[in-house]
């Protein structure tokens, strides 16, 4: 087995491997063995030289059949990765101290980011881009590693701490589904014999697309549908069905249809003259905010050279009128010009078409990361200045 050999007592052993991309970083004490070995461009294994590496003295071990890092993936260190075949899609940032068992297969989705202290174990897990897992939360659990084990998440998931996901069966999660701290998703519940009565359960879970679940437990066997909201403190025994609110133990229905629940044009507008306050404040450490005020359905903000407002309908005459600075970032709810219309240097953020038009800047970027923080999120990524759809792959 071919094998090369790194300062600090590290080492990287392969029978099959792609060229390496260039800028690889491996840091002292880390060992990787596998089949198959492909790593992109600027990946980083244990480096000593993370902020909090202090913290985390232990070197890293891989152990794999199959081992591919996209661009730009970084495994701090005190991490164990053992099993099958690992795609690790580009961006991923797996964090200190983390365990990695899969028998089969484990496939992260570009940029996501997996906490310190986090566990994913398992037979065959697919992960989805954009996915956060906080700090000591866990997939797999008891009977993880048996054949009916499957985990299946999309994107945009967020897992928060302490969360429990048991994997004894199926577990299927849409995207853009957010588990809150301490949530628990178990497919088997089992400790006492069946034979004498006690309860005994397996059977797996789904949760819908867009629902949120901020700290509840999900029993085995149950269904929660698309666009849900489930009480803190709940737990839920029977299926939920699409758009509902539901807590309490056990988690009953309060309203059916509940969710979504478009919002008229004044609230909408009310929404976005907080939200660019907010965001006005937020800036304000960074940027000079000498302008904002709103009139009609418009809202202007000025950020040292960069207009930002929202427009629920941005057509010639703001586009001109915008155009007009150095660098625009435009809000609205119907663009009503075409996107070749739209100059180079203004920025256009549709939320209703869920769309991206024009250059990426500092500004642009602020906004939509603080856009994620309310729910809206966007499948876009920056590509040499510009946003463009995410790709398919």
């Amino acid at each position: 087995m071919p094998m090369k050999e790194f300062p600090g007592g590290s080492r990287v052993s392969y029978e099959i491997a792609e060229p390496w991309g260039s800028n690889f970083q491996i840091g002292p004490d880390v060992i990787v063995e596998c089949h198959r070995l492909s790593l992109g461009n600027n990946v980083k294994i244990g480096m000593p030289d993370e902020e909090t590496a202090f913290r985390h003295p232990g070197g890293v071990r891989i152990h794999a059949e199959e081992l591919v890092l996209g661009d730009g993936v970084q495994i701090d260190r005190h991490t164990l990765i053992h099993g099958g075949h690992f795609i690790i899609g580009c961006g991923v940032h797996i964090g200190p101290e983390n365990t990695f068992r899969v028998n089969k297969q484990l496939r992260i989705g570009a940029n996501a980011t997996i906490n310190e202290q986090c566990e994913i174990s398992g037979v065959d897990i697919v992960i989805g881009r954009q996915f956060r897992m906080l700090a000591q939360a866990k997939i797999g659990g008891g009977s993880a590693f048996e054949v009916h084990s499957r985990f299946r998440v999309g994107n945009w998931c967020h897992v928060g701490m302490r969360c429990m996901l048991n994997t004894a069966r199926p577990i299927t999660i849409g995207d853009e589904v957010g588990l809150g701290t301490s949530t628990c998703l178990y497919t088997h519940g089992a400790y006492a014999s069946a034979l004498d009565g006690k309860p005994v359960g397996f059977g797996p879970i789904s949760i819908g697309d867009r629902t949120w679940i901020p700290g509840a437990i999900v029993n085995p066997s149950v269904s929660i549908g698309r666009d849900c909201v489930i009480g803190v403190g709940s737990v839920v025994s029977r299926n939920i069905p699409d758009g509902s609110l539901a807590a309490g133990v056990p988690a009953k229905i309060i309203r059916e249809n509940a969710y979504p629940r478009p919002l008229t044009g004044s609230q909408r507008f009310e929404f976005w003259l907080d939200f660019l306050r907010v965001f006005s404040e937020i800036c304000s450490e960074r940027w000079q905010v000498s302008h904002f005020s709103s009139a009609g359905s418009d809202v202007i903000l000025m950020l040292g050279g960069t207009l930002v407002g929202y427009a629920a309908m941005l057509d010639s005459e703001h586009i001109g009128e915008w155009g007009k600075h150095a660098e625009a970032v435009a809000l609205t709810d119907q663009l009503a010009v075409s996107a070749a219309d739209v100059a180079p240097h203004i920025t256009v953020i549709d939320p209703v078409a869920k769309r991206i038009i024009g250059s990426v800047t500092p500004i642009s970027e602020k906004l939509i990361d603080q856009l994620r923080r309310y729910g809206i999120r966007f499948d876009y990524e920056a590509e040499d200045g510009l946003y463009v759809p995410w790709s398919q792959d």
